[in-house]
């Protein structure tokens, strides 16, 4: 199991609407990311002070990992304790043993071994066979079958390592299943009995997108680095934090607006009580990360200037990171002031993004594939006081 960065959560009090280990394995690099468009302006004023660190909750100084906190600490009186973490990098395995945790989350580019593993790829094979007779079917029985395709599907396919399950009844979005590679490594190798899913939020389609985005200068480079067989990471992440060029907005938009499938896959997870507690991650926890933990937030009524501050909290922990040496295996291009940024006008506008155009966090989730079975379920699972089926998640690894 590889170690990666998560999102920031804040430790504001938001109102809830109605409603032993070997270290972490070095980072794979992300592909490009970026939106579409012209670049949205964030808002003009930060109407939400960046948090202070000194004020954050007695449990920050027991979750050692750098961006790492409980969901609960955005809103107390909303979030139930101990359900959802999330996190830059995962820093030890006793520190996923001493939170329980059931599953993990992983928001980036899946390894290559994982793509090619043949556990997962037989899946994958039973994944569209499934889908293909479930709509010969309806076809044939004149019934309706519903597609699979952007933000419907849990797993399978470019975004995710997973697959369905072919026992589904035609219709119904059947549960993601998780990487066996990875999850057989963290139960063998981690001593850690936790599934883990990866979710690609920057498949193929977004990044080629980022790259048409960019500036034609910026494009030759990253030809140019291609061509040389080098990542373009260290071109694109500058680029992205740049807000003259692309910008956090920007990026935050277009992940929203283009990558729906991944978005679904993603958000499906919180819908199964089996995978609680769960943590998230991808490399900052602050992107990707971040507007997972914002949809999930909205979804169940937690007050806005909560999320804001939530996000905002990220940049402090993250400099204190860097500052204690703590950013494990981070290239030094990805540990600069501006790439670790969280202004709280950025995510103040991305939040006005998605009431815009979708109207609500529990709009965009059924835009991008969930049921209203599937958000019901979420809400319950991060707000409900009844303790979670934890013990379901062993069974099924």
């Amino acid at each position: 199991m590889q170690a990666a960065n998560g999102s920031s959560a804040a430790a504001a009090d938001g109102a809830c609407g109605p409603a032993k280990a070997p270290p972490p394995a070095p980072l794979v690099p992300d592909p490009l990311a970026g939106p579409v468009g012209p670049a949205p302006q964030a808002a003009p004023a930060d109407p939400v002070a960046t948090p202070d660190l000194k004020d954050l909750p007695a449990c920050f100084k027991v979750l050692r990992g750098v961006n790492f906190r409980d969901l609960q600490t955005v809103s107390p009186g909303c979030i139930q304790l101990g359900r959802v973490y999330r996190s830059s990098q995962v820093v030890s395995a006793s520190q996923l043993e001493s939170l329980n945790i059931k599953a993990v989350l992983d928001l980036r580019q899946p390894p290559v071994q994982c793509k090619t593993s043949m556990a997962n790829l037989r899946l994958a094979i039973k994944d569209r066979l499934a889908n293909c007779w479930g709509w010969l079917s309806a076809q044939v029985g004149g019934g309706h079958h519903e597609h699979t395709g952007a933000g419907a599907r849990p797993s399978g396919g470019e975004g995710s390592t997973g697959s369905s399950s072919s026992s589904s009844k035609c219709g119904e979005v059947p549960p993601a299943v998780p990487c066996f590679r990875c999850t057989e490594e963290c139960c063998e190798h981690y001593g850690v009995p936790a599934r883990v899913f990866h979710v690609d939020m920057l498949p193929t389609q977004v990044s080629l997108r980022i790259l048409w985005e960019l500036p034609s200068s910026l494009q030759a480079r990253v030809l140019w680095a291609a061509a040389r067989r080098k990542h373009p990471e260290p071109i694109v992440a500058g680029a992205v934090a740049d807000p003259n060029i692309l910008g956090y907005l920007k990026l935050y938009t277009i992940l929203l607006d283009r990558a729906h499938r991944p978005m679904g896959d993603a958000l499906r997870i919180f819908a199964d009580p089996a995978n609680y507690p769960l943590l998230v991650h991808c490399i900052h926890g602050k992107d990707r990360t971040g507007l997972v933990c914002m949809l999930l937030l909205l979804l169940c009524g937690v007050d806005r200037q909560a999320v804001v501050k939530d996000y905002a909290l990220s940049e402090g922990l993250l400099l204190e990171g860097r500052e204690q040496r703590r950013l494990l295996g981070l290239p030094e291009h990805l540990t600069t002031n501006q790439i670790i940024a969280s202004a709280a006008a950025v995510m103040e506008s991305t939040i006005d993004h998605v009431e815009k155009l979708y109207g609500s966090a529990h709009n965009y989730c059924k835009h991008v594939g969930l049921s209203e079975t599937e958000i019901g379920s979420i809400v319950r699972n991060l707000t409900g006081p009844e303790p979670l089926n934890t013990n379901a998640a062993s069974e099924k690894l």
